[in-house]
């Protein structure tokens, strides 16, 4: 799953919620560091943040449930990030008889640059360094990313954006070309141009599951004069992990809407699936 969590909202309540969840994955954006801890000892997961900087007080962070299938193998140093960093580790899954899978599936929480297009760009850009063939194998990498990207998908861009009364907000969600400005969607155009796949596109078009195209972003009454909801916070899979999805969809408002202005996105894959796709990739293989 993936979920930002805006600061100063009832973390107990997400909490409980999480725990009840039990995900295998979580991927957090808007983490402060001082509750660290305390999501690890009430969930029951091990977290691996991004790193800290001075422009981010709110981090990025990738949680594995602790005893779950997947087993922390190494983490990726992000090059100096244009605001938020993103957290990356590598995973490898565990088998029935505690064996670790040979491939490695690649986990990156992103949080989006709020205020630049430009920036955005950038960040979707190394993302497909990500899943870049192997050399030897030539087999592309096996990732998932999932983030507020404070961008729209390229074919759901408001129609009437521009009619938004929030100026620097209208600028910040739009990018120049001559004398306009455009809704942005070339993160979402770049992504799906280098191989990624929308999650919950690729569920509305191949499990007939419409329901996975339900705004994420906007369902609270804090900023009326923004935009209507949209689904801003999206998870990105390489193409072929695409084939292993069996659900996409996001928490319920009734139950976490108060909690965030971000409902959570849901994502299930096929463990079998999974297994397959890890097992053809030899030690080694991938970005990693």
């Amino acid at each position: 799953m993936s979920w930002h969590l805006t600061h100063n909202k009832p973390l107990p309540e997400a909490l409980d919620y999480l725990s009840a969840l039990s995900p295998d994955v979580v991927l957090w954006q808007g983490l402060e560091p001082k509750d660290l801890a305390l999501i690890e000892d009430t969930v029951d997961v091990i977290g691996y943040p991004a790193a800290r900087t001075a422009a981010s007080l709110e981090l990025a962070c990738v949680f594995l449930r602790a005893h779950g299938p997947l087993v922390f193998h190494d983490r990726l140093c992000h090059p100096p990030a244009p605001h938020h960093p993103p957290a990356a580790i590598a995973a490898r899954l565990r088998g029935e008889e505690g064996q670790l899978s040979t491939g490695k599936l690649l986990l990156v929480s992103e949080h989006g640059c709020p205020f630049s297009a430009e920036n955005r760009l950038r960040e979707a850009e190394w993302s497909t360094t990500l899943i870049a063939r192997d050399r030897t194998s030539g087999l592309p990498g096996l990732c998932i990313t999932g983030g507020n990207r404070h961008s729209y998908p390229e074919a759901e861009i408001p129609p009437d954006l521009a009619k938004t009364q929030d100026r620097v907000f209208y600028t910040q969600r739009t990018f120049p070309e001559g004398r306009r400005r455009y809704g942005d969607g070339r993160l979402d155009r770049t992504m799906q141009g280098a191989g990624y796949t929308d999650a919950a596109r690729w569920a509305s078009c191949n499990l007939d599951q419409y329901q996975a195209l339900k705004p994420t972003t906007g369902f609270t009454p804090l900023q009326p004069h923004r935009e209507a909801p949209s689904r801003t916070s999206r998870i990105y899979l390489s193409e072929e992990l695409a084939q292993a999805i069996t659900s996409v969809g996001t928490g319920r408002t009734d139950e976490v809407g108060h909690l965030s202005e971000h409902l959570p996105l849901l994502v299930t894959l096929s463990l079998p699936a999974l297994q397959d796709l890890l097992a053809q990739r030899p030690a080694g293989d991938g970005a990693w």
